[in-house]
């Protein structure tokens, strides 16, 4: 298994970085100008090679499992699972999100409260798509993967690891690819590594390798998979969040997007650590909806 989770991982990216300049391509052709920037359809295009890939690959990653582990329990305890995880996320990073404001970390953005709300509604969905996703490969492929041949807390350190650099391969502010050839995805995926050796993204990298822990902590606590997803969307809404309600001070030089700059914060750390520390307390199989084994 740890093969085919390996194949999926890199396959995606070489798919992205193949087809993207193609698909970017497209759209320029078929539009006066592409309303996103080349970034924006690599990841769409990576996140749909990811799930191609993991349909192909179905068997010897044993998705079965992923079917278990998601329709586990009752329908009432996986919608409490989920729910109730959403909210402890979510209700911690507004708290961190309020503290970051108080103490000028951040600045309130002059969007008006209706198209506030508007905007991060529109993500619900997209957000439990995501989680699925995400919490099927990070957790339940490679973190159980993993801990089957490792004790439980190096599994957890290292599927977080894998999790948290990946999810900082985002260029910076204004990035774009000027030439769209066959080989501009690659180049593009150059920069992105070259940009995630940049010192200022380790305190965001530890905030993400917390939110990996914190999830590998509740899938090992609780046993549900449901459970996970439920945290997991709360943290992507309150990523959404912050990029909409928020903005850098005026005061700032930090070129950093503002959902890198506030997972580097010390209030997100100190409320991911009491997201785990709730987990943490959970008895093995106490929401009811248990991941497969």
């Amino acid at each position: 298994m740890s093969r085919a989770v390996g194949a999926v991982l890199l396959g995606a990216f070489l798919v992205a970085a193949l087809l993207t300049p193609a698909v970017y391509a497209l759209l320029a052709s078929v539009l006066d100008e592409v309303p996103w920037p080349f970034s924006r359809v690599f990841n769409r295009v990576l996140f749909l090679s990811v799930i191609a890939l993991l349909f192909a690959l179905r068997r010897p990653l044993d998705l079965g499992r992923a079917r278990e582990a998601l329709s586990a329990g009752s329908r009432s305890a996986r919608l409490g699972a989920l729910a109730s995880g959403a909210a402890l996320s979510l209700g911690s990073a507004v708290v961190a999100l309020g503290l970051a404001l108080a103490f000028d970390d951040l600045a309130r953005s002059d969007r008006a409260a209706g198209e506030l709300a508007f905007k991060w509604a529109r993500n619900i969905p997209g957000a439990v798509l995501v989680s699925v996703l995400e919490e099927v490969f990070f957790r339940l492929l490679l973190f159980e993967g993993l801990r089957r041949r490792t004790p439980w807390p190096v599994a957890a350190l290292l599927s977080s690891a894998v999790y948290s650099v990946l999810h900082l391969l985002s260029p910076p502010r204004g990035h774009e690819v000027g030439r769209l050839d066959v080989w501009s995805g690659f180049r593009y995926l150059k920069e992105l590594g070259e940009q995630t050796l940049d010192p200022a993204l380790l305190p965001g990298l530890v905030g993400l390798l917390l939110v990996g822990l914190a999830l590998c902590v509740s899938l090992h606590r609780s046993r549900s998979l449901v459970r996970c997803i439920g945290l997991h969307a709360g943290w992507f809404l309150a990523a959404k969040l912050a990029v909409y309600a928020t903005v850098l001070p005026p005061d700032s030089d930090s070129e950093l997007p503002v959902r890198f700059l506030a997972l580097g914060l010390p209030w997100t750390w100190l409320t991911i650590g009491f997201v785990i520390a709730v987990e943490w307390r959970r008895s093995p199989g106490s929401t009811q909806t248990s991941a497969a084994a």
